[in-house]
């Protein structure tokens, strides 16, 4: 998608801040589409897709991305839910800006109301039926086991001048 090319999840940051009272999430989503989604190139050390979504409103100018995982086979759960990344400024009633973890609250909530994992499984479907679940998980853990060969033999290897030897 060329809007992913051009937009990535930390510029959203950058964009004018839009100040929301807190309010139900369906107040804030109703406006939101999907911008796109990215898959790694490679998976974690146990095999699972990781990418980021991006989500953003045309007449609110709200934006929204955060990083997701694969949890299982086609389950995608957010990376850090503390991590979502907003041009949103919570307000209270009064109009002070609320603390960030209160915040991160109501980001979650915006998040939870839109259809983000039907788009990732999108985005994954063709990587998942190339290379499946089961084989994915192989292979990180043959690339954890030669890893760990080659740190042992590289650690046994190393001389150790402070060690007293006797």
């Amino acid at each position: 998608m060329t809007t992913m090319q051009q937009l990535q999840p930390w510029m959203i940051a950058a964009w004018p801040i839009i100040e929301r009272t807190v309010k139900p999430a369906t107040e804030i989503t109703s406006d939101l589409h999907h911008l796109g989604t990215t898959v790694s190139a490679d998976c974690d050390d146990y095999g699972r897709l990781l990418g980021h979504t991006i989500w953003g409103g045309t007449s609110s100018g709200i934006g929204i991305a955060w990083d997701w995982i694969e949890m299982m086979d086609g389950v995608f759960a957010m990376s850090d839910p503390m991590g979502v990344v907003s041009n949103i400024g919570f307000v209270d009633q009064t109009g002070a800006s609320i603390p960030d973890f209160m915040a991160a609250v109501q980001l979650n909530h915006i998040t939870h109301a839109l259809p983000w994992q039907a788009e990732v499984a999108d985005a994954t479907r063709r990587v998942r039926a190339a290379q499946p679940w089961a084989e994915r998980v192989r292979m990180s853990r043959e690339r954890a086991r030669a890893f760990d060969s080659h740190h042992a033999r590289s650690r046994s290897s190393v001389r150790q001048p402070w060690r007293a030897t006797s």
